[in-house]
């Protein structure tokens, strides 16, 4: 098909001679008016993408577009801690040690921590120095009802 500078489309240029469409990176046809295909990229998108689990690359360059959870020249590596999203590109505000999911950036609390950021809640409180003290001070109750007895009266104690 003949073709003049005039009908070849998104930059192309015509060759003089044959009057075909020299395609730009990204796009093929008889105008150059297709962009290309996923898992093709390049002149005439004659190459192939090398992207992990056959993910999209950029049309243009090949660069592969990592889906949330994964990063890498092919996407075939996990987020780093604290990481998440596509290209693993955004950063996790996690509190307390939770754990980042790699996909959604959502928070997995750990130890009695709630809320969104893990910021709530947590473990329930060391016992007080005192009565730390009359649990080590006596001998160790045979019964729990001797332990509350022991508690009980420790506060009557002038």
């Amino acid at each position: 098909m003949e073709t003049s500078a005039d009908d070849c489309e998104n930059g192309a240029s015509c060759d003089p001679v044959t009057g075909v469409c020299r395609c730009p990176a990204g796009f093929n046809g008889d105008r150059c008016e297709k962009g290309c295909n996923s898992g093709t990229f390049g002149e005439n998108c004659g190459k192939i993408c090398e992207c992990e689990g056959d993910g999209p690359c950029d049309p243009v360059t090949g660069v592969c577009f990592c889906p949330p959870g994964k990063t890498g020249a092919t996407c075939d590596l996990d987020c780093r801690i604290n990481h998440y999203g596509p290209n693993c590109s955004l950063s996790c505000d996690c509190g307390w040690n939770a754990q980042c999911n790699a996909l959604t950036g959502g928070c997995i609390c750990l130890n009695r921590y709630v809320g969104a950021t893990c910021q709530e809640g947590g473990p329930p409180p060391l016992m007080s120095a005192h009565l730390q003290a009359l649990l080590h001070a006596h001998p160790r109750p045979s019964h729990r009802s001797s332990a509350r007895h022991l508690i009980h009266s420790s506060k009557h104690r002038p």
